[in-house]
């Protein structure tokens, strides 16, 4: 008790709660290897039922090296953008697949999972696994395959298909057709600055992945992007790329389509240029009419390669990064994917 010159007051102690004791997501204690191939390791492990969210990130790494929960975030990621296998859909302690691409053929690789919620806590290390990949000889004589749902010992694998890109308010909505391929694995969706991705390390790759359709957000109305979109399989190939630009624009939702069907005869003929006259001409008129985006503003379907199909080939060449020729050779072709079966490229 205390006494002032004109009261008596007495202090209290209050006591002060303790901040609740944080609860992070369940630890994958199941992690197991499924499969081994010549550049590919195959793992899998259930998602754990989430005490606090449904949705769980997925950091999945790999190492040559022993890996602990020390040096957990010095190993290499298995992909740059986020991986989900969200229990709101697949069910908690659904069974998961992932295939690790890229690796390198008769090496010893260690992996582990932590994983993440919504609100940011991270779980502990999950339990380590490992695997050696095949050597190119052990591969060749047929032992593993490489992957799940192989296919057989297929090394291609084609383009996505049926592409749709809508340019919309800061944002492109972007939608694609998967392989059908047993052998397919997942995508992986570049964009790069002032020219098409070449490669699938050619620029910032926004979504890697199985599903088909991806948002990109936050950017500038007026400006003209570039994309590319590849598919890869369980040895690590990967697809011709699909190329396309698209520019978003305030208050307005404009919708550019690839073409599904490719021009088979233009593809498989002779080279095409200024004064030839046949039906190939009139396909790839028809084509260059489909792309739309000023590239052939005439729209003529004669059958004859005038000036207007020269200088929508020379405007398709320069917007592709080719050299310019204004002809509708191989070199045109094979890089625009015409004779793969992927439609071409804007």
């Amino acid at each position: 008790m205390a006494i002032s010159n004109n009261s008596i007051f007495t202090t209290v102690a209050v006591a002060v709660a303790a901040p609740p004791a944080e609860i992070l997501p369940v630890v994958v204690n199941n992690l197991s290897v499924s499969d081994a191939g010549q550049t590919s390791v195959t793992i899998s492990f259930t998602t754990p039922n989430n005490p606090t969210n449904t949705t769980l990130q997925d950091d999945i790494r790999y190492s040559t090296q022993p890996i602990t929960s020390t040096n957990f975030f010095q190993a290499t990621p298995v992909q740059t953008t986020p991986i989900y296998f969200d229990s709101s859909t697949t069910g908690a302690n659904q069974q998961n697949q992932y295939v690790v691409l890229g690796l390198t053929p008769g090496t010893n690789y260690n992996f582990a999972i932590k994983t993440d919620d919504q609100s940011g806590n991270t779980s502990s290390i999950s339990t380590v696994v490992s695997a050696t990949t095949q050597t190119a000889a052990s591969a060749n004589s047929g032992s593993g395959s490489g992957g799940i749902n192989t296919g057989g010992s297929t090394t291609t694998i084609s383009a996505p298909s049926d592409l749709r890109a809508e340019a919309a308010d800061s944002s492109v909505n972007i939608f694609w057709k998967n392989p059908s391929e047993a052998n397919f694995i997942r995508v992986k969706l570049v964009r790069k600055a002032g020219n098409y991705p070449t490669a699938i390390t050619d620029g910032q790759v926004l979504y890697e992945g199985a599903n088909q359709n991806f948002v990109d957000t936050n950017l500038i109305n007026g400006q003209n992007y570039y994309y590319a979109i590849f598919a890869m399989n369980h040895l690590s190939n990967v697809s011709t790329p699909v190329k396309f630009s698209v520019t978003p624009k305030a208050g307005i939702t404009e919708t550019v389509f690839l073409p599904a069907t490719p021009i088979v005869s233009a593809c498989v003929g002779t080279d095409l240029s200024f004064g030839t006259r046949n039906e190939q001409v009139k396909e790839l008129q028809r084509f260059l009419s489909a792309i739309d985006q000023g590239i052939y503003p005439k729209k003529l379907v004669t059958g004859y390669f005038h000036k207007y199909t020269r200088a929508a080939i020379l405007k398709l060449q320069a917007k592709m990064g080719l050299t310019q020729t204004g002809v509708w050779d191989q070199t045109t072709r094979t890089e625009l994917g015409m004779c793969s079966g992927i439609s071409v490229a804007r």
